[in-house]
C-alpha cells in the first residue's frame, strides 16, 4: 500500500472521527488486508486524535503479533517490542485518563502480553525485573504492572484464552513459577505503598 495514499486517507479518517458509512468501512477492510498494515501503528498512534482509529490500528498489530510474529524480521520484532513497551509506560504514568481513552492502555497491555508470550522465555528474560524496577518509581505504574501481570497469568494458566502452543505455555508457566518471588515482592511493595499513600 502506498504510504502517501495511506497518510492522506488517515488524515481524513482519524482527525475528526466523523466519517461514517460504506466508504469508511471499505477503507478499513482494505487497510486491514494489507500485508504490512501493522507497521503503520506508530504513525497512527502519534498522529491520530481519534481513539477508535488508534484502537483499530492496535487491533491489527495484536493480530500480527499473535499470528505472524515469527514471520517478522528480528529488527522489526525488536522495534515493535520497544515501541509497545514505551507506550505502556507512557500511558501507565498518566494519573487520570479520559473515559474515551481508557480502552487504549488496555489494548496496549494486550499487545504487550502477546509479545511476552513469544519473547519472555527467549529474548526478553529481564522482563519481570524491568517491570518491577519501573513499578517502584511511580504509583500509577504499579497499578499498570499489576494489571499486566494479571492479564499475563490469565493468558498462561487459562487454556481457553491461550493462543500459543502447549509447549510454549508450559515454558511460560515454568518461567512465572520460577520468578514468583519477584512477583510476590512487587505485590507486597504495592500493598505497603497504597497503605501509606492511598489514591
Amino acid at each position: 500500500m502506498d504510504y502517501c495514499f495511506l497518510k492522506k486517507q488517515f488524515l481524513i479518517y482519524m482527525a475528526p472521527c466523523l466519517t461514517k458509512g460504506k466508504e469508511r468501512i471499505k477503507f478499513q477492510k482494505k487497510f486491514k488486508a494489507g500485508r504490512i498494515s501493522w507497521s503503520y501503528t506508530g504513525f497512527i498512534l502519534e498522529k491520530s486524535s481519534c481513539p477508535n482509529t488508534i484502537f483499530f490500528s492496535l487491533s491489527i498489530l495484536e493480530e500480527t503479533i499473535n499470528n505472524s510474529w515469527q514471520l517478522l524480521k528480528e529488527n522489526e520484532r525488536k522495534e515493535v517490542k520497544e515501541y509497545i513497551w514505551a507506550k505502556v509506560l507512557q500511558y501507565g504514568k498518566l494519573p487520570n485518563i479520559q473515559p474515551s481513552l481508557k480502552h487504549i492502555p488496555a489494548k496496549l497491555h494486550t499487545c504487550l502480553v502477546a509479545i511476552l508470550k513469544h519473547e519472555w522465555c527467549t529474548s526478553w528474560n529481564s522482563f519481570l525485573q524491568d517491570l518491577c524496577s519501573i513499578s517502584r518509581s511511580d504509583q500509577n505504574l504499579c497499578e499498570t504492572a499489576m494489571n499486566i501481570l494479571m492479564q499475563l497469568s490469565e493468558d498462561i494458566f487459562d487454556f481457553s484464552k491461550t493462543t500459543i502452543s502447549s509447549r510454549k505455555t508450559q515454558a511460560l508457566k515454568s518461567r512465572m513459577s520460577k520468578e514468583f518471588g519477584a512477583i510476590f515482592d512487587l505485590c507486597d511493595f504495592v500493598i505497603d505503598m497504597y497503605a501509606t499513600n492511598p489514591q
